[in-house]
């Protein structure tokens, strides 16, 4: 599991109970999501802003009900991942994978993914961005270099610090890995810090 793939079904394997699914695009983490969740199956919700996209997430969806999506329902719905249109407390997890790096205001998207997250649910982020590696200034030199650039290819800026801003949206990570000399980060998070017994 040491390629993006693997990651995905990694992180999405934590999944339990109500799950949304922000930024989701044409579905890439649809076949990933794990088979056997309990007595009751996953129900999931998987949002995005482009209507073309979640298109595309629809025919997978009707391709696979019987088959990788058996068991589970799901749903599209179009939504703002800055701005989600849901109640507090809705979701028993939350998902983001690769998104953070194409939203205008990535801090503004995981406040609200903390918004509608349960006190005891969980916030599965899997990301790329700034090198945690502290010691490869060349790197991260070279992602600032090449960061509008690349925005302007693919929409994507793959320089931002992912630890900074989850930290700074008041998520607690419980755990984190890092693949990639440091700019992939896969992260498990709550939406607030563990009361101090």
């Amino acid at each position: 599991t040491s390629g993006i793939l693997g990651f995905r079904q990694r992180i999405l394997e934590s999944c339990q109970g109500k799950v949304l699914e922000i930024a989701a695009g044409t579905g890439r983490n649809l076949e990933y999501y794990p088979k056997n969740t309990g007595i009751k199956g996953l129900e999931i919700t998987i949002t995005d802003f482009n209507e073309a996209m979640l298109s595309e997430a629809e025919k997978k969806i009707q391709k696979w009900k019987e088959t990788k999506l058996k068991g589970k329902s799901v749903v599209t719905k179009i939504a703002d991942a800055h701005q989600l249109p849901f109640p507090d407390a809705t979701f028993d997890t939350v998902v983001d994978t690769f998104g953070l790096c194409s939203l205008e205001n990535p801090e503004t998207a995981l406040r609200e993914m903390k918004r509608v997250c349960k006190p005891a649910g969980k916030i599965l982020l899997l990301e790329h961005g700034r090198s945690s590696y502290e010691w490869l200034t060349w790197l991260n030199s070279y992602l600032d270099k090449r960061a509008p650039q690349h925005a302007i290819d693919w929409g994507c800026w793959w320089n931002k610090d992912i630890s900074g801003l989850v930290s700074s949206s008041g998520l607690c990570i419980e755990s984190q890995r890092v693949h990639h000399l440091g700019t992939c980060y896969e992260l498990v998070c709550s939406p607030s810090k563990p009361e101090k017994s």
